[in-house]
């Protein structure tokens, strides 16, 4: 289409292809520029990315310092962004090693007893640079 389009314009005139090649070199220029601004900023994936794309690192960080299987529970403060979903689970929930939940109050002692050989977790998010912290609740060992 872009083609049929060119020709259309250019009609055979000399001002006409003038306009096909401004429009087509405009178009690489601004590719070029934009990139040009990426590079500028240091605009790399991991510093532009959403905070809940760090989620895998927190559940590895809590594997590799406190051993067994946990549930953690996500206090919504209404500040979030709509875009950063943190709860989200496999299709197999139960054969997870860290399972993500909402804090629904009292109604966590539900889950709590569904799954009594987890250690359960309530999140305190501090958006100071992207830092996630929980505080443990309930030890499977205790």
């Amino acid at each position: 289409m872009w083609v049929w389009a060119s020709r259309n314009l250019r009609g055979g005139k000399p001002a006409g292809r003038f306009v096909v090649r401004a429009l087509c070199g405009s178009v690489i220029g601004v590719g070029l520029a934009a990139r040009a601004v990426r590079v500028y900023q240091g605009r790399r994936p991991d510093r532009i990315q959403a905070v809940n794309a760090r989620k895998s690192g927190i559940e590895n960080d809590l594997l590799e310092r406190h051993t067994g299987r946990h549930v953690i529970f996500v206090r919504y403060t209404g500040t979030q962004s709509p875009h950063e979903e943190w709860i989200y689970n496999m299709a197999d929930i139960d054969a997870q090693p860290v399972i993500w939940a909402q804090d629904m109050g009292a109604e966590n002692s539900r889950l709590v007893a569904y799954y009594p050989d987890r250690s359960f977790w309530m999140s305190s998010r501090m958006w100071i640079r992207h830092f996630f912290s929980c505080t443990r609740i309930r030890s499977a060992y205790s």
